[in-house]
């Protein structure tokens, strides 16, 4: 058996840019560049309590079941499934039943029939413990791909290939690890 494990929000779906529109709409301000780290709240300019309660917020709105999907993904994903693998997403989005009723929403619009089950969590440290999960399944190959540095450590510490999404926020730490595959989308990534 093959095993595809993604994450969702800038892996799959395109979470930051729709997020900058909705948090520039309520902060009354335009944002400039792009995180350099994964808290939001110095890019925002607000306190970690807020940055966290608007991250809830947008989860939360009609916006977040909108998203787009990111280039090539919607082809690898056909790709992966003809040839036997099974796709599994794992999202540290939130565990409200809003946020995954309208995750589930967003999924099926671009992706219908591909993956097998989203596995939802509050936070990403939760993933590590959903990952160790597969360690004693009979799988020939193992895929996880991430744009957080700390999840892909999670991936190679459990036997995975792991590929890392590049980003401003972790292409630093991601160049330090030579485990990490890092690819600029899905087009770089192949059954």
């Amino acid at each position: 058996m093959k095993l595809l494990v993604t994450d969702i929000d800038d892996v799959v779906l395109c979470w930051l840019p729709s997020f900058r529109l909705f948090a520039e709409k309520r902060l009354g301000k335009k944002l400039l560049g792009h995180p350099k780290v994964w808290d939001l709240s110095n890019w925002l300019k607000v306190t970690p309590a807020i940055s966290k309660d608007l991250i809830n917020e947008f989860n939360n709105s009609d916006t977040f079941k909108s998203l787009h999907s990111l280039p090539n993904a919607s082809l690898r994903f056909s790709e992966f499934k003809q040839n036997g693998y099974n796709i599994i997403g794992s999202t540290a989005c939130g565990t409200d039943l809003t946020i995954m009723q309208n995750r589930n929403l967003n999924i099926n619009l671009h992706f219908p029939d591909i993956f097998t089950k989203i596995i939802y969590v509050n936070s990403s440290k939760e993933k590590d413990n959903h990952l160790s999960l597969f360690n004693n399944e009979n799988l020939n190959t193992k895929i996880f791909v991430e744009d957080s540095y700390e999840n892909c450590l999670f991936g190679i510490k459990h036997g995975f290939k792991t590929y890392g999404i590049k980003y401003p926020h972790n292409h630093k730490h991601m160049v330090k690890h030579s485990d990490i595959i890092l690819v600029d989308n899905w087009k770089d990534i192949n059954p």
